[in-house]
């Protein structure tokens, strides 16, 4: 199939089209970036925005599906030029993409939106298709809007997946995990009092994503689609801890906080962090598995082995 990926330059991009190219497709990569030396794909066309003004319905004509991965990145307090950002890029760009597949008869659009349209936390619950959305920040209400405006666009005959990933790792990632890896890399194990956590944590290796992704592209169904991904198994903190430091080569003991005076100190003052460290972020993967036959490719610990670099040097590690 002929497909067109916007967003190619990224974390997530580079890896789809290569994976995409090694399973025999046409890959066309829109990049605002010039840097585009090691990208796979077969052919490249350099856009001004991938905002609404963009000349859509040239660019994909003779497209058979189109994967929006474009996104300002996520943080927990924008300003007013990031707000504008998520508006115009996430909604205003995914929508006039959606429009242009319309008129020119492509087969599937493919939004990446994010689990954080369901909220930061799912508590005591397990979030599932089915789940009320609670964006908490603006740019998951901005993914949100994309969402509802895609469905809409989809009763004019487009068929429209979403997915939605929770964190996205790999050796090439900038998120959570390696500044989880930095903070471990560089503080005594007796020192991060992490040891006794019990919550459930759903984060997605960059291979397992890009191996929904493609499952996604050549799905031949007839409807749209919604899909949470995530890992083969959900970790706590902990655990996720031990497995990162038994794959940097060091000591696995973490120190205790028996009367949490860790744990409350970082809810008071860093909530977010804290949000991150202690709370559960429980997904049910099960609707992609039935309709598509997706099976993650890797298990959590192998995804975490293969994003961790292992050269220690001294106390510390070399990122």
């Amino acid at each position: 199939m002929r497909l067109a990926v916007i967003g190619a330059n990224g974390f997530i991009g580079r890896s789809l089209c290569s994976a995409l190219k090694r399973a025999g497709h046409n890959v066309l990569a829109l990049v605002r970036c010039i840097e585009t030396e090691d990208l796979q794909c077969s052919s490249v066309i350099f856009i001004n925005d991938a905002g609404p003004q963009e000349r859509w319905h040239e660019l994909i004509h003779g497209i058979d599906v189109v994967i929006y991965l474009a996104s300002p990145k996520a943080v927990d307090k924008p300003n007013s030029l990031q707000i504008k950002d998520y508006d115009r890029i996430i909604v205003g760009g995914a929508t006039a993409v959606a429009e242009a597949c319309v008129a020119k008869n492509v087969k599937r659009m493919i939004f990446l939106s994010s689990i954080k349209v369901n909220g930061e936390t799912s508590d005591e619950r397990v979030f599932t298709v089915h789940s009320k959305p609670n964006p908490t920040t603006k740019y998951a209400r901005a993914k949100l809007d994309a969402e509802h405006q895609l469905l809409a666009l989809s009763e004019k005959g487009l068929r429209i997946t979403i997915i939605r990933p929770p964190a996205v790792y790999g050796a090439q990632g900038k998120g959570n995990i390696n500044s989880l890896v930095n903070l471990l890399a560089n503080f005594p194990c007796w020192a991060i009092p992490l040891s006794d956590v019990k919550n459930e944590r759903a984060m997605i290796f960059i291979d397992n994503l890009v191996s929904a992704v493609i499952r996604s592209v050549e799905d031949r169904g007839e409807t749209s689609r919604l899909f949470l991904v995530r890992d083969p198994q959900m970790l706590s903190t902990t655990q996720l801890c031990q497995i990162l430091l038994r794959e940097m080569n060091r000591p696995e003991k973490l120190s205790g906080d028996p009367y949490s005076i860790f744990e409350a100190s970082a809810k008071s003052l860093f909530p977010r962090l804290a949000s991150r460290l202690y709370s559960s972020l429980r997904i049910d993967d099960s609707r992609i598995k039935t309709s598509l036959g997706w099976k993650a490719p890797f298990s959590a610990h192998e995804g975490l082995a293969l994003s961790v670099p292992k050269a220690v040097i001294g106390d510390k590690l070399t990122l």
